[in-house]
């Protein structure tokens, strides 16, 4: 099948390959630009990784502080109060928010579309404390993980989630366009488990930075230690159609032995194969029923040069 065909079948609105660090292939769809910011959804989730470890390296975050220590007004005197970072990191919180998306109008009363939807996310957290399973019990895909996360950086750093990765990460980078994070109100939090909208040479810039040892230009700026904690599978995550699995861990899937990814909803991937120093960027709008494990196998080959 052509490349072009795949991207076309696919609902892709971006699609770029970076190689040793130059664009080897750049393709848009009709009526995108190479500086339109497109929706990402759960690769967010990997900035909040990153911004995770600075705090950790700047020894004001560790793996075993609790979200309740820097929200008490949410302890429950359950063992929602014992979720700490590490678990939250590698989706072990157990929090009961899980991530069925549902279709129709009724769906919006499922609390994943409500954690979407609210503009009061700290309200949201208030209703949403009750367990699925005991933290750290073991690791299932929820998004709310995520979400608790992001408010504790911005917590802990006394700025918003935003702000903390624009000055940590996305200014080191060169990123080339300004980029924006959806919020729940004007002064509030970021919904910081999707929403980040970039454009596709930028989303390629931090794909380039966890390639480089975590470097740019020579400045280190994830910590090597926490960019190997990123890189490394805590244990298998369901994916696609669930009886397939992956590598997971600190907010990054590991699809092959060779690979990171940061992976959002409705094909959107920053796909990283270090050993042929690759980056490869798929922007989409694919609301239809999607098959990772089947575009990883056409990302992989194009990444290894196939």
């Amino acid at each position: 099948m052509p490349l072009t065909t795949f991207l076309t079948d696919t609902h892709t609105n971006a699609f770029l390959i970076v190689r040793n660090g130059a664009i080897d292939y750049e393709w848009y769809a009709k009526g995108i630009t190479k500086d339109r910011r497109l929706p990402s959804y759960s690769v967010a989730k990997t900035l909040v990784a990153m911004a995770t470890g600075e705090l950790i390296k700047e020894g004001k975050l560790r793996e075993s502080d609790t979200f309740v220590s820097f929200f008490p007004q949410f302890k429950t005197g359950t063992d929602f109060d014992k979720i700490t970072v590490g678990e939250l990191i590698d989706m072990r919180g157990g929090v009961n928010v899980p991530d069925d998306y549902p279709t129709g109008p009724s769906g919006w009363g499922a609390p994943i579309a409500q954690m979407y939807a609210t503009t009061d996310l700290m309200n949201f957290m208030q209703n949403h404390r009750a367990l699925a399973f005991t933290p750290g019990s073991q690791a299932i895909y929820r998004s709310v993980d995520t979400q608790m996360m992001g408010m504790i950086i911005s917590k802990v750093s006394g700025k918003s989630l935003a702000e903390f990765v624009q000055e940590h990460f996305w200014n080191p980078i060169g990123a080339q366009y300004l980029a924006t994070w959806n919020i729940d109100h004007k002064g509030g939090y970021e919904k910081s488990y999707c929403c980040f909208n970039a454009a596709a040479r930028d989303y390629a810039k931090l794909g380039e930075l966890m390639l480089n040892g975590g470097a740019v230009n020579g400045t280190q700026v994830i910590d090597p230690t926490w960019l190997t904690r990123m890189t490394t599978s805590v244990e298998p995550m369901s994916i696609g159609n669930k009886n397939d699995h992956w590598g997971y861990g600190s907010f990054v899937w590991h699809p092959y032995s060779d690979t990171n990814l940061m992976l959002g909803l409705h094909d959107q991937y920053v796909f990283m194969v270090p050993n042929t120093k690759t980056v490869i960027v798929k922007l989409s709008d694919n609301t239809q029923e999607v098959d990772e494990v089947e575009t990883a196998k056409v990302l992989h080959t194009l990444a290894l040069g196939s």
